[in-house]
């Protein structure tokens, strides 16, 4: 987290023990965020007296890395009673999933009919990914290759404002996201539609990428849906 105008000196330098609660605020934020991803699940609880134990810093450092959470729709905070991984509503899971129909969608377009050679040879890499189930493979990587194949294919449509927006609608998902790949089925699924999105695209098939991925997406979004609690409030 970049310091602010409060953090500077005159000479706009920072000082020393503010640089050191900036620097403790980032470790708390990556490294709870990156658990989000992995371990913590909706409705897990956090107070900042156990963070700060935890990590041996401060409270400081620990209040602006959960706010900085709160603010980017990971943890809802509570009045004197800490902080919880927040839960995301049906309505909102469904529209986010929507918005990557249209942000992957545009760069199935982009890679079908116009394939470069470096995004050739990574498509390729990736087919040989997903060419087959990985068994040994946890949910959390599985996860992880997931997120990775959806992220790859804005990426390598070059445009770096629908790579960004695609970066945070995934990480808007993640939690709930991963609920997919704790049911086997979808698990064989996902790795054939993938081979059949990188297929139709290696092929310059537009029509059939296109297909494939939404019906790729809509058959995670019914999965991921059937299992999120239904009172949970939108945002």
């Amino acid at each position: 987290m970049g310091a602010n105008a409060s953090d500077e000196t005159s000479d706009g330098q920072v000082p020393r023990a503010n640089a050191s609660r900036i620097k403790a605020s980032d470790r708390v934020y990556d490294t709870i965020k990156s658990e989000l991803y992995l371990d913590l699940k909706p409705g897990d609880r956090l107070t900042e007296q156990a963070v700060s134990t935890r990590f041996g810093v401060s409270r400081i450092p620990v209040r602006e890395a959960l706010q900085r959470l709160v603010q980017q729709g990971y943890l809802q905070a509570h009045l004197r009673n800490g902080y919880t991984v927040k839960e995301i509503s049906s309505r909102t899971y469904k529209e986010l999933m929507d918005a990557r129909v249209v942000l992957e969608g545009h760069a199935v377009r982009v890679l079908a009919n116009n394939q470069s050679r470096h995004a050739q040879e990574a498509l390729t890499r990736l087919a040989s990914v997903w060419s087959e189930p990985d068994r040994a493979l946890s949910s959390h990587e599985l996860n992880a290759l997931n997120r990775t194949f959806h992220q790859t294919l804005v990426d390598l449509a070059g445009n770096r404002e629908l790579a960004r927006l695609e970066q945070g609608t995934l990480e808007r998902i993640e939690v709930a996201q991963r609920l997919d790949f704790t049911q086997p089925q979808r698990i064989n699924e996902t790795y054939r539609e993938h081979g059949e999105i990188l297929e139709a695209l290696l092929n310059g098939d537009t029509e059939k990428a296109l297909k494939t991925l939404e019906e790729h997406i809509r058959s995670s979004a019914r999965a991921v849906t059937s299992i999120i609690d239904p009172s949970t409030p939108d945002d």
